[in-house]
């Protein structure tokens, strides 16, 4: 699954938003390096303090990324790799930074209320097949009394008043298909036949 014009985390966007602790950083050694220099501290002496302070930085900034780096890579993964929604959590690692907890408690939350909303909209769509069903048997019944006096009948009028009742049943039985479409097992059974046989039976 792509995203277009999504924020990804790379390093050049670590550094960007890490832009205002990296300068406060710099600032900071800069000043520093003024005080030894104030001071009267050898040049050596600097060099050394300075490059100290610099891999110092590197190192805690390098593992910051790390760190972050492989949250931000496990959602990645999982998005590429997600079918199904309530898969989302086993597949990210669990964060060691605070904003990725507070992210992923957020991602579950919203994962629970959306399951949540589905297993109400999947119980509203089992309660209206439910309704159409057993309205679609009570409406049989009238149908089929209706087509026992039409057989004592006879002449044109009989005739179009069958044709009509033909229509009205044919569309009870899409009502029920309708009705019964998420569960076409409990109407059907799959297996292997011979088409000719079928088709000869059918005509």
């Amino acid at each position: 699954m792509q995203y277009q014009d999504t924020a990804r985390f790379t390093p050049i966007s670590f550094v960007r938003d890490k832009a205002l602790a990296l300068t406060l950083a710099l600032v900071t050694i800069a000043f520093v390096t003024s005080l030894l220099v104030i001071l009267g501290t050898t040049t050596d002496a600097i060099l050394l303090i300075d490059l100290t302070l610099v891999a110092v930085l590197f190192l805690a900034f390098a593992l910051e990324y790390r760190r972050r780096a492989r949250f931000w890579k496990s959602i990645e993964e999982a998005l590429e790799s997600l079918d199904k929604t309530r898969y989302f959590d086993e597949l990210v690692c669990e964060p060691t930074f605070l904003e990725g907890k507070i992210a992923l408690d957020m991602a579950r939350s919203i994962a629970e209320q959306a399951t949540h909303e589905g297993n109400e909209l999947r119980m509203q769509s089992h309660d209206r097949a439910q309704y159409t069903e057993l309205w679609v048997h009570e409406v049989k019944t009238p149908l089929a009394a209706a087509r026992l006096l039409l057989d004592k009948m006879h002449g044109e009028d009989a005739s179009k008043l069958k044709l009509e009742l033909e229509r009205v049943e044919h569309l009870v039985e899409q009502a029920l298909f309708t009705a019964r479409s998420d569960t076409l097992v409990n109407d059907y059974v799959i297996r292997e036949i011979v088409l000719g046989d079928a088709v000869g039976e059918a005509c």
